[in-house]
This record gives structure tokens, sequence and C-alpha cells, in this order.
């Protein structure tokens, strides 16, 4: 692999650990990204290169080090495509999905091996797409993501710890809706972030911020008219709230916190394109995402000031989609690498650093 490295350090610099691809003569496609508790790394998405034809579900469990321990694909000959990971209280792994055959969401739960325990398919008279799962506080399992075929509304679909819908409600407005991701507060409600037509100040889509109760009734929702539409969202200390997603109208926010009932109370102007933000231990913020066609690693204090941003890619377009801090306080980022200039020619990337200067590198930093 040829991977170029470009670095800009501020206060403190990080050393990549080791980078590591998975991946068949196919294209690949990586979601997300989970930390056991013995380090080991769980990566989820769709596979191109395995599986029953079209595209599969596909877990990768590595050790703490980027080793490949097993894989695994779910599926049949259709397109299936991952679009979540959760941890089981278990020790299991749950994923959610979307199943072409069925027009259908789909969430698959396996052992600690991989091994596929069950999997629930979620239909209606409507095209039904999750965008992500969550485990939530009473062992079970939440899926928002958007329904519909001429007409897009978004959907809150609560599980119990089997999978068996306990809640299922939906949102019509007058204009396409979406939800995107969802965490669950402290107090068993539910913040879920999205995209509204039907609420816009303008002509555009801009973003949607929403409190749920368990269900899914609206306790209060917000609309962001500079923004199009947030990635993610995280809590941090002090009742805050982290959302990585992109401005509207050409302006270079990429992060925003919130207060509990989504106040903006900072934007951050130098964290474009992010994926996916998390609070670090240190009390800082970690970003990745992509800056041009490369993997983009950034960490910011809560003021917004730089303490050091990493780049790293090879000759074609690469992105950082899910990133994890670990017991070590070291940052994984799970990417997806191309191999060539076609979308059909990607590999799960693996990427992990740390700012310890003693951890052995596979890299100096440049």
């Amino acid at each position: 692999m040829v991977v170029q490295f470009l670095l800009t350090m501020a206060f403190s610099q990080p050393y990549l650990v080791f980078e590591q691809t998975y991946g068949g003569d196919l294209m690949e496609l990586c979601t997300d990204i989970e930390i056991l508790d013995d380090g080991e790394i769980i990566l989820a998405g769709s596979t191109w290169s395995y599986g029953w034809g079209g595209s599969d579900f596909w877990i990768v469990k590595t050790d703490a080090t980027g080793n490949m321990l097993w894989n695994q694909f779910y599926g049949d000959f259709g397109y299936e495509r991952t679009t979540g990971l959760a941890l089981a209280p278990d020790g299991g792994i749950v994923i959610s999905g979307y199943l072409s055959t069925e027009s259908a969401g789909a969430l698959l739960k396996t052992n600690s091996q991989g091994e596929l325990q069950w999997n629930r398919i979620y239909s209606n008279a409507f095209l039904l797409s999750p965008s992500g799962v969550i485990s939530t506080a009473d062992s079970g399992y939440l899926m928002v993501g958007t329904a519909g075929d001429v007409r897009q509304f978004p959907f809150f679909l609560k599980t119990d710890s089997l999978g068996y819908e306990e809640v299922y409600t939906t949102y019509y407005g007058d204009d396409d809706d979406y939800f995107r991701n969802a965490i669950q507060k402290s107090d068993g409600t539910y913040l879920v972030t999205g995209q509204t037509n039907t609420y816009s100040e303008s002509s555009s889509t801009e973003a949607w911020l929403l409190n749920l109760d368990n269900e899914g009734a609206i306790l209060w929702y917000q609309v962001y008219p500079e923004w199009s539409y947030f990635n993610s969202i995280v809590e941090v200390p002090g009742d805050k709230y982290l959302c990585a997603g992109r401005a509207s109208g050409g302006r270079e926010y990429g992060l925003l916190l919130l207060d509990t009932l989504g106040t903006i109370l900072m934007q951050y102007s130098n964290t474009q394109n992010p994926s996916e933000a998390i609070p670090t231990s240190d009390g800082n913020f970690l970003v990745t995402g992509r800056v041009d066609n490369d993997v983009s690693v950034l960490k910011i204090d809560p003021e917004g000031n730089t303490i050091w941003e990493e780049y790293i890619g090879g000759n074609f377009t690469d992105e950082g989609v899910s990133v994890r801090e670990n017991s070590n306080n070291e940052y994984l980022i799970a990417a997806n690498y191309s191999w060539n200039s076609t979308e059909a020619g990607k590999d799960f990337w693996l990427l992990k650093y740390s700012e310890d200067s003693t951890v052995v590198s596979i890299h100096d930093p440049i």
C-alpha cells in the first residue's frame, strides 16, 4: 500500500501505531467500529468480495494490534447493506442494515465469535431503511431511519433484547424528512438527528434535532438553518452534546456543541467534512472524516483550538467513518481505503494513533 502522510502539529503530536486493510478483490465498505473491554476491535460494514452474491453484511474482529481474528458474512443472494453496529450486554454483536430482497430493515445478533443467534426483518408497505442502531438501557435496541417510496419520512423502531418490535412510530411531514442517528440520554429519552424539508426555514434541507420519549413522541425539536445535516451526536461532560455534520451555504463549520435543549453553544470552523466526533478522556474532542481525498484525524480543545491534525491516504479517495478511544488512551479510526479509481476498489481500513512517544510505531510522525 502506498500511503501519503501530511501532519500539522500545534501542541502535541500523534504517532501512527499501525494501519491495516481488510478486503478482497471487489468492494468492502466499513460503517462502524467498537472496542471490546479486552481491547479487541469490531469493524462492521458490507462486503462485495465474500458471501452469497451481490453484497452482504460483514463483521471483522481483530486483536488490539489489528490482526484479524475472524470475519463473518451474513445475507442472501440480493444486496444487503450494513448501517450500524452496537454491542450487546452479553458480549454479543448487533448490526442493523437494509435487505434489498425484502425492501426492509434488518437487525442481526451474533455471539462474541460471530455465530448468528437471531435475525429480524422489519417491513411495512414502504421501503424501510435504518440508518443505525444503539443499545438501550433496558437491554433492547433502537433503530432510526427513513421509510417511504415517493415521499420519504422518518421512523423510530424500538425492540426488546431479542429484536422483537416494541414500538414503531413514523413522522409524516409535508415534504421529505430523514432520521440519521440517535443516542439515549441519562433520563431515558432519546436525541435523534435528522434533516428536514417540512420544517425548513428555507427552500433547502436543514439539520434537525429531536428529543423523543420511549414511545417515540416528540418532546421538542430544533431546526438549524445554517446546517444541512448532522452525521453523529454524542454526549459530552456537563450535559452537553457534540454533533458532527455539514454546514450549508458555503460555511466551513463541521462541528457544533449544544446544550440539553439543543441550543447552540459553539460552532467549530476548522472541522470540515466530519463523519464522527467523540469526547476524549483528556477533555478534548477527536474528529474523523475526509479532507480532499484523504482520511482526516483532528484533535481540538473545547474552545476550538487545533491540538493536532493528520491527513492520511493513498492515490484515490479515502475517508474516515468512525472513531473510538481505547482504555490506553489510543485512538482507533475506522476508514475506507481506495486501492483503485473505481467504486469497486475499496477495503476496510483500521488506523491506531497514540500520543505516547514510547509506543512502538510502524511510522514516525512527519
